[in-house]
């Protein structure tokens, strides 16, 4: 399952007609979400490498295959609400990814691939064996929205100039 942020422009009353824009500041739009994109996955991979975590600190007694360690290894988890999700594996990292659709609509998003944790990691919720462990959200790809909102800005309205310019 894929858990996705969609950044939309129905959302956004200055988008409200786009249809009737020229094709040149269509393609700068499109060109900018890319690399507003690039930039949101960026941002929150850093974040989940971004080194000490504050939570709480487990030993980990099997790696990444389920093979039994020789000795435990130390993991410190992230604090909710605060930093994004500690890496273990990377599974979650390496999920974290935008598409762009036509010049309307920038999917940010993580999941996919075995990974079914994404949702609960972002909003929080209930999760293990009968739902009875509850987890606080981290909200890691919010953050990397909100973070990067007038880098967004920025760069939409470089790449429209450069496309209407050309």
């Amino acid at each position: 399952m894929t858990f996705k942020l969609i950044i939309d422009p129905r959302t956004d009353k200055t988008f409200a007609d786009l249809g009737s824009l020229p094709q040149k500041v269509r393609r700068g739009i499109r060109r900018g979400a890319y690399l507003v994109g690039k930039s949101l996955v960026k941002g929150t991979v850093r974040d989940m490498n971004k080194k000490p975590k504050t939570g709480r600190t487990y030993k980990i007694y099997r790696g990444i295959g389920g093979k039994l360690l020789k000795r435990p290894r130390i993991h410190i988890a992230s604090a909710p609400l605060t930093e994004s999700p500690a890496v273990i594996s990377g599974r979650l990292r390496k999920t974290v990814d935008f598409k762009v659709r036509g010049y309307k609509r920038l999917e940010f998003g993580a999941g996919g691939g075995g990974v079914d944790y994404a949702r609960i990691l972002e909003i929080g919720g209930l999760t293990g064996r009968g739902r009875k462990s509850r987890i606080a959200g981290r909200f890691y790809l919010r953050k990397s929205v909100n973070r990067n909102r007038n880098l967004a800005k920025r760069t939409l309205g470089r790449e429209v100039n450069k496309f209407v310019q050309k």
